[in-house]
């Protein structure tokens, strides 16, 4: 089955933002989801592990790259179109 992957990073506010994006899409377009859940940001750790969420593998490969514009705080409506395999990188 193909896959969609976020990249965490952030704070647990944006940290449930990504997870529920990546949930969205994994919902539209029927895919696995994965996320990495082993990094540290600022000395806080990935805080989705307190959640009852599907456990991810956090090794992954990704075929494609959708990298959040810099400073970006406006939703883009062309991340519903990605392409199967793509890894979210952003807030």
């Amino acid at each position: 089955m193909n896959k969609i992957i976020v990249s965490l990073k952030g704070g647990l506010g944006n940290q449930l933002f990504q997870y529920a994006n990546l949930r969205n899409l994994s919902l539209k377009k029927n895919l696995d989801i994965h996320y990495n859940s082993d990094f540290e940001w600022h000395g806080q750790k990935c805080l989705l592990n307190s959640f009852n969420l599907k456990p991810s593998s956090s090794s992954f490969n990704a075929q494609y790259q959708y990298k959040q514009l810099t400073h970006s705080r406006h939703f883009d409506p062309d991340i519903i179109n990605i392409p199967d395999n793509t890894i979210l990188i952003g807030y």
